[in-house]
């Protein structure tokens, strides 16, 4: 009986060995479970829930530089269980799990997704490791915020490195609302029930481990050109680790990037003679010469470099000495202008003598003189009455050109005026009176006038106006 004891124990043991060995081996990363712990579940579901996370988390091998785990339940609130950080061995982890509380209260998902991306995924939090990094969501219902579950779905999403995974559990799952959790269609689960989780287990896990991308070599570039053109040099090719590159904690690719070769071309045939110069190009002093070589085979093609080349040259010291310059007039008498100037050589030859014996130059006598001229007229102004006669002027300046540097000014007047008429001003008509006030003794009248032009505002004064009248004594 004993016997039996200790096989079916190494047979446990061995078989969650080999679990251990088939989960992503070799590939650290991050898994962190987001457990639905709402009244709708029950205390026998949940534990369902946490039997699968402790099912499914003992086929890592869990450890500081391998795989971690947290473990997040919300309802109407988050209850952090415990974070990255906390434990690096299955044993510990798989009694972690069990110990995880049940809430029971509403389903508020988007406070569960917050606290994962602000607490769970913080470096301080032991989220630190550029590695894969797994959120797995698990709810059996719809959260009580549709709107703030999708925003806080999206923050989550952008995080670097993260994959969300979102398994619907049961009937009164909100299969959309899963799908806008989720990272992708690809990395959603639905079971019937919470028994039914254990049926979803080889598919997530190779999902879990596929996050996972190790580098692998492009194929090689065609090899280039040898680096010489004749005898013996060099060929290479490259490739690049980007078939696929290494992603979220994958392995880069093993082995060098760049393979070189010997290339054997055909023996260089042409070599230089020595250069053959030609004369100097001056007698003294310094100048350049042409020189030339020839290629052993007869084709300048055949050599490397170039069959002819100009280069310095210098002769003996020039006897000559130049005398100073002697000046042309300039051009103009005022104002810039140019002149040759010459000098002569001591020996009498331009050519014992280094530069030229002549140039132009630019010369400047007085400046001239400008003088006025006057602008264009203004237009005529408009006439200075609205009525009867006036006057309108004109004006222009002395500045087409300005005077300048002793040059006349404008002869003529600045200003001119001429006369303008108008039609006749408005008038106003005689008087016509109304009616006393009074019958007998002092009282008073209204009496009215009229504009010319019909409009009252055109002539000065009242159209309308009070005056004294008598009568007889009463």
């Amino acid at each position: 009986m004993l016997t039996m004891l200790i096989l079916l124990t190494f047979l446990i043991y061995f078989s969650g060995t080999l679990a251990l060995d088939k989960a992503c081996p070799l590939k650290p990363m991050d898994l962190i479970f987001v457990l639905d712990g709402s009244d709708s579940e029950g205390q026998e579901n949940f534990n369902k829930q946490l039997a699968f996370v402790a099912n499914y988390t003992h086929q890592f091998e869990i450890g500081q530089n391998k795989t971690r785990v947290s473990v997040v339940t919300f309802s109407s609130e988050v209850k952090n269980e415990f974070y990255l950080d906390r434990y690096y061995d299955n044993s510990s982890l798989t009694h972690a799990i069990e110990q995880t509380h049940y809430l029971g209260q509403s389903t508020f998902t988007h406070l569960a997704l917050d606290h994962v991306r602000q607490q769970s995924l913080s470096p301080n939090h032991g989220a630190e490791r550029d590695v894969s990094k797994l959120v797995c969501v698990l709810t059996d219902g719809m959260s009580i915020d549709h709107s703030a579950t999708i925003t806080a779905a999206i923050q989550l999403k952008k995080h670097p490195n993260v994959t969300v995974v979102a398994i619907g559990i049961g009937i009164h799952v909100d299969y959309n609302e899963l799908l806008a959790i989720a990272s992708d269609a690809n990395h959603t689960f639905r079971v019937a029930n919470f028994d039914a989780l254990s049926s979803i287990k080889a598919e997530l896990t190779k999902k879990t481990c596929s996050v996972i991308v190790d580098g692998s070599w492009s194929p090689w570039s065609p090899w280039s050109q040898c680096d010489v053109t004749c005898a013996h040099g060099h060929i290479h090719r490259t490739r690049t680790c980007t078939n696929p590159s290494p992603a979220l904690g994958g392995q880069n690719c093993f082995g060098s990037n760049q393979e070189n070769r010997v290339c054997n071309l055909a023996k260089c045939p042409g070599v230089w003679t020595p250069w053959f110069n030609d004369q100097c190009s001056v007698t003294c002093g310094n100048g350049t010469l042409t020189r030339v070589r020839h290629c052993s085979t007869g084709h300048s093609e055949d050599c490397v470099g170039n069959s002819s080349e100009i280069v310095h040259c210098q002769e003996m010291t020039c006897k000559g000495v130049w005398s100073p310059w002697f000046n042309d007039q300039c051009s103009v008498t005022c104002g810039n202008g140019t002149m040759t100037r010459v000098r002569r050589c001591s020996t009498g030859h331009v050519e014992d003598c280094v530069g030229n014996s002549s140039e132009i130059v630019h010369c400047q006598d007085m400046p001239c003189k400008v003088d006025g001229s006057w602008s264009s007229w203004s237009p005529w102004s408009h006439c200075d009455v609205t009525c009867a006669h006036g006057h309108i002027h004109r004006t222009r300046t002395c500045t087409n050109p300005a005077p300048a540097l002793g040059g006349q000014n404008c002869s003529g007047v600045s200003h001119e005026t001429s006369t303008c008429t108008l039609a006749q001003c408005p008038s106003w008509s005689k008087w016509f009176l109304g009616d006393c006030s009074v019958t007998c003794g002092n009282g008073t009248l209204s009496r009215m006038r009229m504009c010319s032009s019909g409009h009252d505002e055109d002539c000065p004064g009242s159209a309308i106006d009070t005056v004294p009248c008598s009568k007889l004594p009463c």
